[in-house]
């Protein structure tokens, strides 16, 4: 995992940024690499090789602007400043500050091409029509940023009920209840309890983020619940146990370009609806399993619409 990171990802960035106690990363050069945890800078346990190692790195993070000066966003929220020689001499010179993946917005992701407008005009329409949905991605794939903005999309007009290990899903409102399962020794609700207790709410939309695999049953319980609208993220050895059992399957993954995009999605029966192929987002020509759903819901023809 850690060679592919290398040649298609962000490397060290990518394995610092998997811990998240880190707050900040900040490289003063290659070998001048911290992070940040608590508010206090420590030095970071890798470095990179050289300048040139580092420089690949960060041309995949952003354009390298003429000036030598670029602010960027990332998909999670987190934003970053980077500085490149000739205005840098020593470095480049980094600083990226993590954000709150609960505050993205499909036009944000869309912008960073992690989906296209048609994949979030699906999911908009799944969402209003109560269709089950999963989302499934390695670490840091941006599942989290994509469910916030599967939620955000529907404003107060909803009740959403969030299940998660941290506070993902803080924004504002006064329709969604926002439940946090304890860490580990705590002694207060597993999130398989919380799961539960989510059902029980009859939300019109059920987020459930970060489902282990000690906690499929407790999912799979409230997917068979009989009430529509969950949707849950998972990792990508456990997406398997729930295609064909929900209405749509959205898989992340990372493409040639070293970013994460939604690579596929498909319905229960497997049907490919969308795909990330050479760069770009391609409509596939099935019609959907869920397409009577969709149409006795009265979005016929928004759905007609974004498979055009």
């Amino acid at each position: 995992m850690g060679a592919l990171s290398e040649i298609c990802g962000l490397g060290l960035i990518d394995r610092l940024w998997a811990d998240r106690s880190v707050r900040a990363v900040v490289v003063n050069r290659s070998d001048a690499v911290f992070v940040e945890r608590n508010g206090a800078l420590e030095p970071a346990p890798e470095q990179f090789r050289d300048r040139e190692h580092l420089l690949d790195i960060v041309a995949r993070l952003t354009r390298l602007p003429p000036s030598g000066i670029a602010e960027f966003r990332l998909r999670d929220g987190s934003e970053g400043t980077l500085v490149v020689p000739p205005a840098a001499p020593s470095g480049p010179v980094l600083i990226l500050r993590r954000g709150e993946p609960g505050s993205a917005t499909f036009e944000r992701l869309i912008a960073s091409e992690m989906l296209d407008r048609a994949i979030a005009g699906l999911l908009r329409i799944a969402v209003r029509c109560r269709l089950d949905l999963v989302i499934a991605g390695p670490e840091g794939s941006g599942k989290t940023a994509l469910l916030a903005a599967i939620a955000r999309d529907l404003g107060e007009a909803a009740r959403v009920v969030t299940v998660a290990r941290h506070r993902e899903f803080r924004w504002p409102s006064q329709s969604k209840v926002e439940l946090v399962a304890a860490s580990a020794g705590e002694g207060a609700a597993s999130l398989s309890a919380l799961l539960m207790a989510a059902v029980r709410l009859r939300p019109d939309l059920l987020l459930v983020d970060s489902v282990r695999r000690s906690e499929l049953a407790a999912l799979g319980k409230a997917l068979s619940h009989g009430e529509r609208a969950t949707i849950a993220a998972l990792s990508d050895a456990e997406i398997d146990a729930f295609e064909g059992r929900v209405d749509l399957s959205v898989r992340l993954g990372r493409a040639r370009d070293g970013l994460f995009h939604v690579v596929s999605v498909t319905d229960s029966s497997g049907a490919r609806l969308f795909v990330h192929e050479n760069g770009r987002f391609h409509r596939g020509n099935a019609e959907p399993a869920f397409a009577g759903l969709v149409r006795d819901a009265g979005y016929g023809d928004a759905l007609s619409t974004v498979l055009r």
